[in-house]
């Protein structure tokens, strides 16, 4: 029984790191967004633009990969 509980908590801590990585992740992609809009007034900004895209692209599947860990995650959780 002891282990079970164990076993249950490092899956409940795994899931609220993965959660508490995404919402950082989120709040990461609003900043560069809005960054954007600050460098498309200012001139020769076209590299940073790209270049913030490109994070915000590879941070936006980094919450794709974190979906499907968290749902591989419950879905054990539920068995």
């Amino acid at each position: 029984m002891y282990h079970e509980n164990k076993g249950a908590d490092k899956v409940y801590n795994e899931a609220s790191k993965l959660q508490t990585r995404m919402k950082s992740i989120e709040s990461e992609i609003i900043l560069l967004e809005n960054n954007i809009g600050f460098f498309a007034k200012s001139k020769n900004a076209d590299k940073l633009i790209v270049d913030f895209q490109k994070k915000i692209a590879l941070s936006k599947q980094e919450i794709e990969t974190i979906k499907e860990q968290l749902k591989v995650i419950h879905s054990v959780k539920e068995k």
